[in-house]
């Protein structure tokens, strides 16, 4: 099942709608990175089930306050439905990846991953720019279930959005659990 967002533009100018363009897809092969420059990791390498969700930014106000902490929240129930791996991933270098998993008390259970470069959004069409506010490119908040390698669920939030991509919609629309939670936004986060 998979819930889309109304089309969005990449970087390329190009107009791109994730439900045609990001579901049966295979996963980047570009690695991303956990701890340092020195520790790649492939998406495959995580196991046959992987949630990953993407921030714009580690310690930004909807990333740290709501995004971040409904995975946090509910990740025993992720597990619970078979998944290997939950990772929050942002275009960022490790070493704030690192601090972000071990501010928020989830590092050990949640992998934090940098896209140093940019790569992996790029390749998925979801990096954009964010210089105004975040000072270079960024991958656009996202959830996303993958499955031996291929996205099986994702969804894309429009730029400065945060609607869908929620630890309670991956759990009933990715992963079939019915009595999951809604949408919580805490109001610290706007």
């Amino acid at each position: 099942q998979v819930i889309s967002t109304a089309p969005i533009e990449n970087m390329a100018g190009a107009t791109i709608t994730i439900v045609s363009d990001l579901v049966g897809t295979a996963a980047p092969e570009e690695p991303l990175f956990e701890d340092s420059p020195a520790n790649p990791i492939r998406i495959a390498d995580l196991g046959k089930k992987v949630a990953l969700f993407f921030i714009p930014g580690a310690f930004t106000p909807t990333c740290s306050v709501s995004h971040l902490p409904g995975f946090i929240a509910h990740f025993d129930r992720i597990k619970a439905a078979g998944v290997d791996a939950v990772v929050c991933a942002s275009v960022n270098d490790p070493f704030v990846m690192k601090a972000f998993g071990e501010a928020s008390g989830a590092a050990g259970k949640i992998r934090f991953l940098a896209d140093t470069t940019g790569k992996f959004n790029a390749e998925l069409g979801t990096l954009f720019d964010a210089t105004p506010a975040l000072g270079n490119m960024r991958a656009r908040r996202s959830s996303m279930l993958i499955e031996d390698g291929k996205i099986t669920w994702a969804f894309v939030e429009p730029t400065g959005g945060f609607t869908k991509s929620d630890a309670g919609t991956f759990l009933r629309e990715a992963l079939g659990v019915t009595d999951a939670p809604a949408l919580e936004v805490d109001p610290k986060s706007e």
